[in-house]
């Protein structure tokens, strides 16, 4: 295509007119996201129970607390919360997080990326990537409540020369692997998803707030703002088996809006 606006090759003697895109015919696996009840359960343990069972823990107990609530109330990827600092990419004054970067693994090591994990992407379309997570998309309470808390354990962690809000114990990025295997845990010992082979991973967090923006009928193209996609086909690929949910929620308001005009006859 390309060749042919540049017109190296006339657009007749195109080559790749006869070219039949393959159809792929791969099923996407189904995203795993908690149902109200479990993540109520979830949160619960979160909230009251203790998270570190090992001494040679390199995270402490209110960090890794904090990291989830974040999680389960934002939507974020981790790695982009894992990338986040104190100083200017979280927006106390307008109450939200300011995402522009993502931490990301490179030969095994763990790096600081310089855009997010669709940034690329974006930025080939002349997108902006930077995206505002607000604090109030759940629960605005709670989540001021553990950012001003993650910002005191932060400010006091005298190896978090990076200022990140979210590090390790000798201030060293957060290890995907490692935060993985506590949720993991910590789902079990919750009595959530027990059902799951390979049990749980903290991505369905992630999955979990997109679950619940739908249910609640938020708009398609504002998930995926939150969630940091260009549109929203990616939204209705990975989740199209709740998309129901999201449908009955939609005619039942056009019902009671034209109900409320006195629109029938």
């Amino acid at each position: 295509m390309e060749c042919v606006l540049d017109k190296i090759i006339a657009y007749p003697d195109n080559p790749m007119l006869r070219i039949t895109i393959p159809t792929s015919f791969q099923t996407k696996k189904q995203v795993e996201a908690f149902e109200i009840e479990e993540q109520r359960k979830l949160m619960h343990y979160i909230r009251t129970k203790p998270l570190i069972k090992s001494s040679k823990c390199n995270y402490d107990e209110r960090t890794l607390r904090n990291l989830f609530i974040c999680l389960l109330l934002t939507a974020a990827r981790i790695g982009e919360v894992g990338a986040l600092d104190y100083d200017s990419r979280v927006d106390m004054t307008n109450g939200g997080f300011i995402i522009n970067r993502t931490l990301s693994q490179e030969d095994g090591k763990i790096i600081m990326g310089e855009t997010t994990k669709t940034g690329k992407k974006k930025i080939e379309q002349g997108l902006i990537d930077e995206r505002f997570v607000p604090f109030d998309l759940f629960d605005e309470k709670l989540m001021i409540e553990t950012v001003k808390d993650q910002i005191k354990v932060a400010k006091s962690n005298f190896n978090n020369k990076e200022h990140l809000l979210f590090c390790q114990k000798d201030g060293s990025y957060i290890d995907y692997r490692c935060i993985n295997n506590i949720f993991k845990r910590i789902c079990r010992e919750a009595g959530v998803k027990l059902n799951l082979p390979k049990g749980c991973h903290v991505h369905m967090c992630r999955h979990t707030g997109a679950t619940r923006m739908l249910e609640a009928g938020m708009d398609l193209l504002v998930i995926a703002y939150i969630l940091g996609h260009s549109d929203d086909r990616q939204i209705k690929e990975t989740y199209g088996h709740i998309l129901p949910r999201y449908r009955n929620k939609q005619l039942k308001n056009s019902r009671t809006y034209y109900k409320n005009n006195k629109l029938s006859a």
